[in-house]
């Protein structure tokens, strides 16, 4: 089944400082783009020395990738003066393309090709039924439930269990439905990666709230903010997982 991707360009200028600032925009547009069903291709200018594996900002960078399953296929000089600078990443349970470094002559930066595949498997929907329980008000369903026939012994003495059963059955789902009724939702299977489990959930849970709690104190490259560095190292730790 053919398909569309979604492609983030992203340039970072080569005369800038690396920031916590960037690297947390760029987490913020992967984290939108995590339960997309399209396959994403990342094709970035980046100006980090990844060819220095070691160097801070190339660790940061790549534990970035990985916590949002994604693999770099740049390897090799992307500039003339040398240095990878470029990247090209897809998802690392897709298939991984080749990417072709050319040298076209026309200036120091050099010209990255490579093929996609956008192929994807026949999408799978599923309908359940949901009821809304936030409008569920228990003491007005116990006023409904005293005054019904379930609750009046007098009118059930002599019938059997089976008669019970069904008499509790359609008594409790006609109170539900008088307050919240079910509604059937239908909804797109999103498929997910089989590391991701309940861990990576909760420790994405709580990379999530010290951000919102450190953007509440102020810009999230700050230095002085205790909040911001907080969310750093749950940041960090949730990339180890």
């Amino acid at each position: 089944m053919a398909s569309s991707c979604v492609v983030i360009a992203v340039y970072r200028p080569g005369s800038a400082p690396i920031t916590a600032a960037f690297l947390a925009e760029l987490a913020d547009i992967l984290d939108s783009l995590a339960t997309s069903a399209d396959p994403i291709v990342l094709a970035s200018d980046v100006n980090i020395r990844l060819e220095r594996t070691s160097d801070s900002h190339t660790v940061e960078f790549s534990e970035l990738l990985n916590g949002y399953g994604l693999a770099q296929h740049v390897s090799g000089a992307t500039q003339n003066a040398g240095g990878t600078l470029d990247v090209v990443c897809t998802r690392d349970d897709l298939p991984a393309p080749a990417v072709d470094i050319i040298d076209i002559g026309l200036s120091d930066n050099r010209l990255l090709r490579w093929s996609s595949s956008l192929l994807q498997p026949t999408p799978i929907y599923v309908t359940s039924v949901h009821r809304y329980w936030r409008s569920f008000d228990p003491d007005v369903f116990r006023t409904d439930l005293l005054a019904s026939t379930l609750c009046d012994v007098q009118s059930h003495n002599d019938l059997d269990s089976v008669v019970l059963a069904l008499l509790y059955d359609f008594t409790i789902t006609g109170l539900l439905d008088r307050q919240v009724p079910a509604r059937s939702v239908t909804c797109r299977r999103r498929p997910s990666s089989l590391w991701f489990d309940d861990e990576c959930r909760m420790a994405k849970r709580n990379v999530r709230r010290l951000e919102r709690a450190a953007r509440r104190e102020g810009p999230l490259a700050s230095s002085s903010s205790s909040a911001a560095t907080a969310w750093r190292a749950q940041r960090r730790a949730y990339f180890e997982v």
